[in-house]
């Protein structure tokens, strides 16, 4: 029964090594046999055990900003076929991972923009469209005709 064995430290450190690898709380409690409620009630009651379990969700996201540099910049190798056979591979990019990376470390430049402004020089050459074809909304005598 996991709420009648007791949370030894031996236990403890089992449950934040699984913490780390898998960021999963259910997973690990029960890997040790404890229930996730009392993992938690635990946490609660100790503060250095509490420290470490930020520690170990800390290391699990690093595992996976790491891994989805990884996916982003040096890709995937992935099998090509034709006609039922293997005739090379071609590398496999995650540009969507690059983008969520790029917002989490640089959110003031690539964040969506909610307020009509845009980031960085996308309005400088917005204004260059704008003198090579005309004022404002794109016409060429500035009265919308074109």
């Amino acid at each position: 029964m996991p709420g009648n064995v007791k949370f030894t430290r031996r236990l403890q450190t089992n449950f934040l090594t699984r913490l780390k690898k898998t960021g999963n709380v259910r997973a690990s409690a029960d890997k040790v046999g404890m229930s996730r409620s009392r993992v938690y009630q635990f946490r609660e009651q100790d503060l250095t055990f509490a420290d470490k379990w930020d520690e170990a969700m800390d290391d699990y996201v690093a595992t996976l900003e790491a891994e989805a540099d990884r996916r982003a910049i040096e890709g995937n190798q992935k099998k090509v076929f034709y006609g039922g056979k293997e005739i090379g591979t071609t590398q496999d990019f995650s540009d969507s991972l690059l983008m969520f990376r790029l917002k989490a470390l640089k959110p003031e430049r690539y964040r969506e923009r909610k307020d009509g402004k845009e980031p960085g020089n996308v309005t400088v050459i917005r204004k260059v469209y704008r003198d090579v074809d005309g004022p404002e909304n794109g016409s060429r005598d500035g009265n919308g005709d074109e």
